[in-house]
Order: C-alpha cells, then sequence, then structure tokens
C-alpha cells in the first residue's frame, strides 16, 4: 500500500508541539549532571512519542522521526533550530526535487553531526562534549595566539623580556601594598608571621622586616596609618616603612601633629594606608573606559562550559540559571617600553564578553593604576619600573605580584 504524502502543516505542529513539551519538562528541573540519571529515566519517553509519530506520519518515517526527536531535545533552548530540523527532515524525504532533497539531506546530517556532543551533555557525559568543544577550538585557534605564554611561575618571559614576582622567586601571596612618602614600595604577604618588604625607586629590595609572635601569641597589627605600623591595642608603633627602624615605640612618642593626622581619639583611622590593588574604596575617582592602554585583551578560547540552576531566597519558585564558559584568555602586557604576550585561564558567566569589558583607570599615591577584569599595572613617575598584578578571582583579597622594569636604552 502506497503511503500518503504528509502535510507539512503538521510536521510543522508537531515539531512545535514537540519543543514546547520537552522545554517544559527540562525547565522544571535541574539540569546539572547530578540529574543525568532523571534522564535516562524519562528517555522511554521518546519511544512512546515516536510510536504516535508512527501513526500521525505513517510508518516509513518512523524511523527518521525517533531521530528528530533526540535533535529537538537537544536544541530546546532555541525553538528556531528544532523548526529547522523538522523542515529540513520534510524536504528530505517528502520532496518531489531530488536536487533539494539531497541539500536537505546534507544539512540533515550536519545538524546531526552537531547534536552529538549534545546528547552526550544532557546525559551527563559532559566530559565528551567538552572533548569536543576544546578540540574544535584548538582547531581553530589563530596561529598567531601559539606563541602566548601562560601566566605562572616566578618568572614569566616573553621573547627576552621578564617580569619577576615579587618578593622574588618566593611564589608569595601579596595582601597589601602601598608607596610611602619616599615613594618606595612596601608589600607585605598573606602570612600572619611573614615579612614586610621594601624597594627603591629603582625595584631594588632594601630592607624587610619580619613579623613575630609576642608574648607567644600571633603579633595581629591594625594596620598602616600614614607610614607607621599600628598596635592600638598595645599602644605602640613601628616606623620602619619611613626610616627603617624596626623596634616599636610607644604610641606616646608620636608628636601631636602626627597624633591628629594618624589617629583620632577613638583609635580610628584618619590616614590609613589603602592597598594599591584593592576594591575596598570607592570613593577614589575612577575613569572606566574602552580604552586600551597598557593591559590589551586579544582572545577567548572556549575551552568548557556549564550552567546550574539555583532556587530564589528563602527556596521561593524563582528560580535562576546561571551559564558559564572555561577558557583562556589571550592578552598583552605593554608597559616601559617591554610587551608580553600572555594566556591564563578565566572564566565567562552568563554570556558575558571579557572582550568588550571596560578598562578603569585610578590615580593612587601619585601613580596610575589601570585595571581590566582580575589584571591590573601599577606605574609611577618616579619609578624606573612598573608592578603587574593579577588575582585569581576579581573580588580576591590578595594576588600575585610581579614588578617590570624598565628597558634600558
Amino acid at each position: 500500500m502506497e503511503n500518503k504524502k504528509p502535510h507539512f502543516g503538521r510536521v510543522f505542529v508537531v515539531s512545535f508541539l514537540l519543543y514546547i513539551l520537552y522545554f517544559g519538562i527540562i525547565d522544571t528541573i535541574d539540569t546539572s549532571i547530578d540529574n543525568k540519571l532523571f534522564f535516562l529515566l524519562i528517555s522511554p519517553a521518546f519511544l512512546v512519542l515516536g510510536i504516535l509519530t508512527y501513526y500521525a506520519f505513517y510508518y516509513d518515517i518512523a524511523k527518521y522521526m525517533l531521530f528528530f526527536f533526540i535533535i529537538i531535545a537537544m536544541l530546546y533552548l532555541s525553538i528556531t533550530l528544532t523548526l529547522v530540523v523538522g523542515v529540513l527532515i520534510y524536504f528530505s524525504f517528502f520532496y518531489k526535487s531530488e536536487k533539494v532533497r539531497k541539500i536537505a539531506k546534507i544539512g540533515l546530517f550536519i545538524s546531526g553531526f552537531f547534536a552529538i556532543p549534545l546528547i552526550a551533555s544532557f546525559f551527563g557525559y559532559n566530559s565528551l562534549y567538552n572533548y569536543i568543544a576544546k578540540t574544535f577550538s584548538n582547531m581553530t585557534l589563530p596561529s598567531k595566539y601559539e606563541k602566548y605564554v601562560a601566566l605562572s611561575g616566578n618568572t614569566v618571559s616573553y621573547e627576552g623580556n621578564t617580569m619577576k614576582m615579587l618578593p622574588e622567586g618566593e611564589n608569595k601571596l601579596i595582601e597589601f601594598a602601598f608607596v610611602n612618602q619616599k615613594n618606595e614600595l612596601i608589600i607585605s604577604d598573606d602570612e600572619p608571621l611573614g615579612y614586610l618588604s621594601k624597594y627603591d625607586t629603582q625595584g631594588n629590595r632594601i630592607d624587610t622586616l619580619k613579623i613575630e609572635k609576642v608574648d607567644g601569641i600571633d603579633n595581629l597589627f591594625d594596620g598602616f596609618y600614614g607610614d607607621y605600623l599600628m598596635d592600638f591595642k598595645g599602644k605602640r608603633y613601628c616606623s620602619w616603612a619611613i626610616d627603617g627602624n624596626k623596634s616599636f615605640q610607644s604610641m606616646e612618642q608620636l608628636s601631636d601633629y602626627e597624633k591628629e593626622n594618624i589617629i583620632d581619639d577613638d583609635k580610628m583611622l584618619k590616614g590609613k594606608r589603602m592597598d594599591l590593588f584593592s576594591y575596598k574604596d570607592e570613593n577614589i575617582p575612577k575613569e572606566e573606559s574602552q580604552r586600551r592602554e597598557k593591559i590589551i585583551p586579544q582572545y577567548f578560547k572556549v575551552e568548557s562550559s556549564g550552567s546550574n540552576t539555583s532556587s530564589g531566597i528563602g527556596g521561593g519558585s524563582i528560580s535562576y540559571r546561571t551559564t558559564w564558559e572555561e577558557g583562556i584568555l589571550f592578552l598583552s602586557i605593554e608597559v616601559n617600553g617591554k610587551t608580553f604576550h600572555l594566556k591564563k585561564g578565566m572564566t565567562m558567566f552568563d554570556e558575558e564578553n571579557l572582550l568588550k569589558s571596560s578598562t578603569i583607570y585610578r590615580t593612587i599615591s601619585g601613580g596610575t593604576l589601570e585595571q581590566y577584569e582580575n589584571y591590573q599595572v601599577y606605574t609611577h613617575p618616579k619609578w624606573n619600573y612598573a608592578l603587574f598584578a593579577y588575582k585569581n578571582y576579581r573580588f580576591s583579597n590578595v594576588y600575585r605580584l610581579f614588578i617590570i622594569k624598565n628597558k634600558k636604552g
């Protein structure tokens, strides 16, 4: 018995209804990898839909419609793509022109090829999807980015230019950095009993101060007020940052002028030193711009992606879907006559575009701070070097700090 030719309108309507059905199912659950068992349990539903299609559009296309169900299940985020696949199926098997049918079959094959990693992803095999995505990303990476060097280790070198981590070669996380009245750099590592280091205007370390225990307890200070390291509880201060004296003096020895300009009656800050690379003080004027001077983002290479869904405040019915893409950001640092082409792992959330992020410029302690995402460059007119800092994530309280000395000649 000759099969009847199904109407195009029926193909369109069934495609649309199946899209709405599957979208409704997915939208009510968390699509994280932890729910792959759920997807396996509901997979027989697609077989039922295939049987229904068998009776709706006749037996000779049931096998193709099963493939179609898988396609629409994977493309639930885009109704346009789903309907395109439905149209391709119609033209592949029912259009009279053999030429049109061949073109449609090629399009259907291409759609199925790209659906394979999506199918694997939705059934929990995210590693396969990410492997395919990374392979494709490697194949399409422009050749000029292959020479970029990873931002890792204590020393980063690119084409004869070198930046070194501070303190030199110690692989330390820095918690605080500021410029004293003599235009010297003071930095502190993130250890409670660590070191303070001082650098001159040429970028040479000229002194250190070790923070030790006092009376068997950690020596916890209140920070630098002006150029003085203050211990309000112990009523003492240390002037090492400005004059190299490592001993602690009684706070009563401060002059009236120093007391007035450093602390008030309640021992709260009037002139507390601010970290050069901190985001805590939003009162400092800043300029946001697409202008790139020293930090120049170049390219973002996507290697994997994911998403999760979380409930609203109080566990209400409102839910929020967070998506992300993990990959490698390629960027250039151009400062003091030196250029570094670097690469570093980064994550983009909710379809953001790192390459369009604004650059922020601030004037701090007589110098200029340029900030792009997790990366910052600080230059000072009295220095023969620049500082480059990067954080693992933007609002971290600690960072890696590198020194880039001026190019000689």
